[in-house]
């Protein structure tokens, strides 16, 4: 423990076990180990429990709509940035894994296919030749 404080590493996201690696834990923030019961017991400003089911509080739906309509608000950047990501390349055409690489760097939700390139059949293109995940390109069709 008096190692990882040291070293400028916040202990509780490393496992100190003995034996136990010095990697970051994922999820540890958001603890989902467990039953679900216990971890939507943790956030009760988020869920609330029926009888037989379990609801999203006022809280937790305004945030969601919220989101969403940010997301549509921000739908015409991201058809914009995406169309200058094509223009840079060669052949105006990436490779999706490439794509999911920057992303996030350029602000791009996690379905941007969906969300994004799906919704606007006459800006682009999906094709994948060769049928392996790994050769879907997505492609600027003006």
């Amino acid at each position: 423990m008096k190692k990882v404080k040291e070293m400028g590493l916040t202990p509780y996201l490393y496992n100190l076990e003995p034996g136990g690696s010095n990697r970051p834990k994922k999820f540890k923030t958001l603890d989902l180990q467990g039953k679900a019961f216990n971890w939507i017991s943790k956030y009760p400003s988020y869920f609330q429990f029926q009888k037989d089911h379990v609801l999203l509080t006022k809280r937790m739906i305004e945030l969601v709509h919220e989101e969403q309509s940010l997301k549509d608000s921000l739908e015409s950047v991201f058809v914009q940035r995406l169309a200058k990501l094509f223009m840079l390349s060669l052949n105006n055409c990436l490779n999706a894994m490439k794509i999911n690489e920057i992303k996030n760097s350029l602000g791009f939700p996690d379905d941007y296919l969906i969300q994004i390139v799906a919704k606007y059949p006459d800006l682009f293109r999906i094709r994948n030749e060769s049928g392996r995940r790994s050769s879907t390109v997505v492609e600027l069709m003006k």
